[in-house]
């Protein structure tokens, strides 16, 4: 035999399950939202992502992404590498699994490090 919580039970938990849902999308909106905006002012290009965990961003400076990888990995900064997804050498990964303060830290330091790079 197979027990069902109360309805009021079960309500409740409901209830409590959708303010978790807003608190959680709010929290990684504003992470998106922060990682969007310098990144846009640094130069890269995106299709905004309505939900996900990751940026997919591409520079046009960015002309070896592993190579930018590493470099970034050196100054504690860790991306995927876009061409680990297909042709998309110009490309890379940046996750939203961070404090919102560390994703605008990071974002920093990749624009700097961008900056150096050779003019096309």
């Amino acid at each position: 035999m197979i027990r069902r919580p109360p309805r009021s039970t079960q309500s409740r938990s409901s209830a409590a399950s959708d303010v978790y849902k807003r608190q959680n999308l709010r929290i990684w909106n504003e992470r998106r939202d922060a990682a969007l905006k310098l990144m846009e002012a640094s130069g890269f290009e995106f299709v905004r992502p309505d939900v996900g965990m990751y940026i997919f961003a591409k520079h046009k400076k960015i002309k070896n992404s592993g190579a930018l990888a590493l470099e970034l990995l050196d100054k504690g900064v860790a991306v995927a590498p876009g061409c680990e997804f297909g042709p998309y050498d110009n490309f890379i990964r940046l996750t939203l699994c961070r404090q919102k303060e560390e994703i605008e830290e990071a974002v920093f330091i990749i624009s700097k490090h961008i900056e150096k790079l050779i003019p096309l």
